[in-house]
């Protein structure tokens, strides 16, 4: 529970335009728009396609399957997560590009290379700050507004388990192949 209050400034907020995304995360499920009149798939969420600007779109489950194109490795602290960790832009399947995280590999630039596969895979923070949120209000309801959080920590930590499987939605970490 007290986790949950770290990560509560990056709870997302969702959108008409983003619920899908967000429900689909929250069952380990990469969510994403598809235009029927076109049939191309795209990211960020919006209620038209940047590709032919219809409006008639679908959600698919997308394969979580992808390649980076870029990354970075912050070496300090940003909203609270320490660094350093990596962020990157990966090219998904379906074909839009997605600002993530990379989870499951040191922040090394040697481990590291563009165009290499990656695969999604989900942090359950989000059924944490429910929990948290339930607690909250019982917390706010008996006792009053409780303290505030000065020092948030990392959000972006799926673990890596024994067999070498990660664990593991925040926004949607992915991992390398083969890992």
């Amino acid at each position: 529970m007290a986790e949950a209050v770290k990560f509560a400034h990056l709870a997302p907020t969702p959108t008409p335009e983003t619920r899908p995304f967000w429900e689909g995360a929250k069952r380990h499920e990469l969510m994403l728009p598809r235009c029927k009149a076109c049939g191309k798939c795209h990211f960020y969420p919006r209620g038209i396609c940047p590709h032919c600007w219809s409006n008639d779109l679908e959600w698919i489950k997308a394969s979580g399957k992808g390649k980076l194109h870029t990354f970075a490795i912050p070496q300090r602290s940003i909203m609270g997560i320490p660094g350093p960790f990596i962020t990157a832009i990966v090219e998904l399947a379906e074909g839009p590009r997605i600002a993530t995280n990379i989870v499951g590999v040191d922040p090394d630039p040697k481990n590291l290379r563009c165009d290499m596969e990656v695969e999604v895979v989900f942090d359950d923070f989000y059924r944490r700050y429910d929990a948290y949120r339930i607690a909250l209000a019982d917390w706010n309801q008996r006792y009053g507004p409780p303290p505030t959080v000065i020092n948030p920590g990392p959000v972006y930590v799926p673990p890596v388990q024994a067999d070498g499987t990660l664990g593991g939605p925040t926004a949607v970490p992915v991992a390398p192949l083969g890992r």
